[in-house]
């Protein structure tokens, strides 16, 4: 098991409106560069996948992030329904390795 510590992490759950307990959480932290830096993305249930990305985009833009960034490896077996879900969040990927691909955005 491997440990990797960072500061000003941020663990940001969604509750849709009218629910009494969250659909899902995502992890991130600050780049120190004005990014957010998406780690994990965890949803509880597949069809508000789409709602906790945006209320995540909308918590960046509170904190005051310039931009968002994240990676998906090329393995994953959801690769290509995170490229889409991020796509339609205006997210382009802008690197890859033989490993992941690389996304980002600016926020307003």
């Amino acid at each position: 098991m491997g440990n990797y510590v960072v500061r000003n992490r941020y663990v940001v759950s969604y509750t849709p409106e009218g629910a009494t307990w969250p659909s899902g959480i995502l992890t991130g932290y600050d780049n120190g560069r004005k990014c957010f830096v998406l780690e994990w993305v965890v949803s509880f249930d597949p069809k508000e996948l789409h709602n906790l990305l945006k209320s995540g985009v909308a918590e960046a833009i509170r904190h005051g992030f310039g931009a968002i960034a994240y990676n998906i490896p090329h393995e994953y077996p959801h690769a290509k329904a995170l490229r889409r879900a991020g796509e339609a969040l205006g997210f382009r990927e802008t690197e890859k390795d033989a490993f992941q691909a690389y996304f980002f955005r600016t926020v307003p």
